[in-house]
């Protein structure tokens, strides 16, 4: 079998709350020696590319910013391909502006063409919900980052963006990308 390169994940992976693993910078180092190459992957929507490598760098992991794919590049990869100079609304608990590469995002007072999810949080409230709710129904395309339901906290299970997708698509009777 001929291996063209690797997908690592990372968190769980190479780390676990940003501690590296036993023995997996002894393993990176063999893969990069055998000359694999390898993107380092995650869906988080909270952190940047930029923090991930800083983070993977101050742990002992070689591994460059252009490296690793998250769900917010991809992202942005997506409403370039399909809904290329719109205006898009981001709905998410962090700042991941830097990895949606020039996207034409406002806010949700200037008709927004496209709606962006990112990871649940307080953002997720009735009100913005509904205005979600509302904007799917008038056609306006909805794209999750990720379809997680629940994800793990220092403080335990909490919902994640999944939960929320499905109660929108149940309720527009629309398809979330």
């Amino acid at each position: 079998m001929h291996r063209r390169g690797l997908l690592v994940d990372i968190d769980g992976v190479l780390t676990v709350s940003w501690k590296p693993l036993p023995g997996v910078g002894e393993a990176l180092h063999r893969l990069r020696e055998a000359g694999i190459p390898m993107v380092f992957v995650t869906n988080t929507t909270s952190v940047t590319r930029s923090s991930i490598a800083a983070n993977l760098r101050g742990v002992g992991f070689s591994i460059d910013i252009d490296e690793i794919l998250t769900a917010a590049s991809t992202t942005a990869t997506l409403i370039h391909r399909d809904y290329p100079g719109a205006r898009c609304w981001m709905v998410g608990d962090a700042d991941v502006a830097a990895d949606l590469d020039d996207i034409n995002l406002v806010g949700v007072d200037e008709s927004p063409e496209v709606v962006i999810l990112g990871g649940a949080g307080p953002e997720f409230d009735y009100p913005t919900l509904n205005r979600i709710f509302r904007l799917a129904m008038e056609g306006t395309p909805v794209v999750a980052m990720h379809r997680n339901l629940y994800w793990m906290t220092k403080g335990g299970l909490q919902l994640d963006t999944g939960a929320f997708v499905g109660v929108i698509e149940q309720a527009a009777q629309a398809t979330v990308q």
